[in-house]
């Protein structure tokens, strides 16, 4: 009887390669607040487009605001991710970025020198906002503006807040007694009994002071105040770019506002982009920098508008080519494998 042959033994990747750490396949708002590591970002074409046109446009070469689109898992939000960082974190961490892939370091020293330098010329405030699914209307996305660049402010230690926000505005109204009976009354009817977790007014003015994650109970305490007889005046364009206006000049500062995953709005309101225009119009006043990221470039009910001409578009693609460069580089060689892998390879060329 022939001798049977055992089968050889079947090794896997895994046994050679390990994810490089803090590796998140899609960087969501979790994935950034766990720590997705920004400095992994590959410095593919589109990506290097990306960072051009964002100095260009901080410089003040160009007076408009930066329209990031791409489809599904193509990387969008991992390069907002770095320009973010690049923005915010400090010359040296920088400058360890660019020195890890030869694309920047070896050809683009010019770029992280014009960083640089935008980054001493002046104070930098860095405003970032992931999602629109819960921006219905122009006051909703004025309340969703004014909350993300005040916290902006209050995390870069800044001195002046300008005249009151909505958040405080309602504090004050809240307490006034009549406008917390008015809030107390509503909270026990449908719909309001569904939207608000707190039962009195009492919890929400104390919540409201807290200032921490309250934008969907100041826009939700906007809509019920906007549907009784006192009318709570809700931030309007024109009060939310003068006050915009009034924090960036008295602060001294560049304001750097980043939207990502910002398509439901767009698609939502396809036909009536006026808000957003005017608001992204700030731009030819120089020191606002608009920044959205969204799935696709512009729908068809859009083309026309003006807003395709407040922006400097960018679409993030993911040739074959790049597509590799990227497991790559997501992909670490176990140390006490390394050996027997090189040596493997030298059968492959």
């Amino acid at each position: 009887m022939p001798a049977v042959l055992a089968a050889p033994e079947t090794e896997t990747y895994s046994q050679y390669f390990q994810l490089q750490k803090n590796y998140f396949p899609c960087i969501d708002l979790g994935a950034i607040k766990r720590g997705a590591e920004w400095k992994n970002t590959y410095p593919h074409p589109t990506f290097i487009k990306l960072l051009e046109k964002a100095e260009q446009i901080l410089n003040g070469s160009s007076t408009k605001g930066l329209w990031i689109y791409g489809p599904y898992g193509t990387g969008k939000s991992q390069c907002l991710l770095a320009l973010r960082r690049i923005l915010e974190r400090p010359a040296q961490e920088v400058q360890e970025y660019w020195d890890r892939f030869q694309e920047l370091k070896e050809g683009r020293k010019d770029l992280l020198q014009k960083f640089l330098g935008l980054k001493s010329r002046q104070k930098m405030v860095i405003a970032f906002r992931y999602g629109s699914g819960e921006i219905g209307d122009t006051t909703n996305l004025c309340l969703a503006f004014e909350e993300s660049i005040s916290q902006a402010l209050r995390e870069a230690g800044c001195s002046y807040f300008g005249n009151a926000t909505s958040r405080e505005r309602l504090i004050e109204k809240l307490s006034d007694p009549p406008y917390a009976s008015i809030v107390e009354r509503q909270l026990s009817q449908s719909p309001w009994c569904n939207l608000f977790s707190q039962s009195t007014a009492a919890e929400i003015l104390d919540d409201l002071r807290q200032g921490e994650d309250t934008g969907s109970l100041v826009r939700n305490l906007v809509e019920l105040l906007r549907q009784e007889e006192e009318i709570f005046m809700a931030p309007s364009v024109d009060s939310l770019t003068a006050w915009m206006r009034e924090v960036i000049a008295r602060n001294g500062i560049q304001l750097v506002f980043l939207w990502d995953e910002f398509s439901s709005y767009m698609n939502r309101n396809a036909k009536s982009l006026d808000s957003l225009q005017k608001i992204a119009a700030l731009a030819q006043e120089g020191n606002f920098f608009l920044t959205i990221v969204t799935h696709h470039a512009a729908s068809e009910e859009s083309q026309g508008n003006p807003i395709q001409d407040r922006f400097e578009r960018v679409g993030i693609d993911m040739p074959e080519n790049v597509a590799f460069h990227l497991i790559a580089n997501a992909l670490h060689l176990l140390p006490e494998k390394a050996s027997e892998f090189n040596e493997d390879i030298k059968t492959l060329r």
